[in-house]
C-alpha cells in the first residue's frame, strides 16, 4: 500500500515539474525554429546581396523549382501534423506559416509556369529585396521573443 501511495507523489511530481521544465510546447519550439531560421536567413541576405542573384538563378531551372515544391510539401504537411491550432493567441502564426509552406509547395508543383512567372516579376524589382529581409529578420526575432518568454 505505502508503495502505491509513494509511486502516486513521484508521478505527481514529475508531472508537475520535472516535464514542464524540460519539455517545450511544439509552439514554442517551432516558432524557435522558424524565428532562428528567419533571422539567419535574412540577416545572410542582408549582408550578401550577391547570394540573391544566386538563388534566382537557381530557381529558373524547372527541375529545381519542382524539387522546392515537393520539398515545401512535405515540409508544410510535416508542420501541420505536429501543430494545426487555430487559437486566438500568437501562436496561430505558427498554424499559418505550416499552411503558407504547404500552400507554397502545391503552388510550385501544380503551377510551375505561373510560379515561374512571379519569380521574374519579383526578380525585376530588386529594390524591395531590402524591405522584404528586413522584415524577414523582424519577424524572426519576433517569433524567437515568443518562442523564449510566451
Amino acid at each position: 500500500m505505502t508503495m502505491r501511495i509513494y509511486e502516486l507523489h513521484i508521478r505527481k511530481f514529475v508531472t508537475k515539474f520535472v516535464i514542464r521544465w524540460y519539455v517545450m510546447e511544439t509552439a514554442n519550439f517551432l516558432a524557435l525554429f522558424w524565428g532562428f531560421s528567419l533571422a539567419i536567413i535574412g540577416f545572410g541576405f542582408l549582408l550578401h546581396p550577391k547570394h540573391i542573384k544566386k538563388v534566382f538563378q537557381l530557381m529558373e531551372d524547372e527541375g529545381f523549382l519542382l524539387f522546392c515544391g515537393i520539398f515545401n510539401v512535405m515540409l508544410g504537411v510535416l508542420l501541420i501534423l505536429f501543430y494545426n491550432e487555430w487559437t486566438q493567441t500568437w501562436k496561430v502564426v505558427i498554424t499559418i506559416l505550416g499552411w503558407l509552406v504547404l500552400a507554397k509547395g502545391i503552388i510550385r508543383i501544380f503551377f510551375a509556369d505561373w510560379a515561374m512567372e512571379m519569380m521574374q516579376k519579383i526578380k525585376n524589382k530588386p529594390d524591395w529585396f531590402n524591405f522584404y529581409f528586413l522584415g524577414t529578420i523582424i519577424f524572426g526575432c519576433f517569433l524567437i521573443f515568443m518562442g523564449f518568454y510566451a
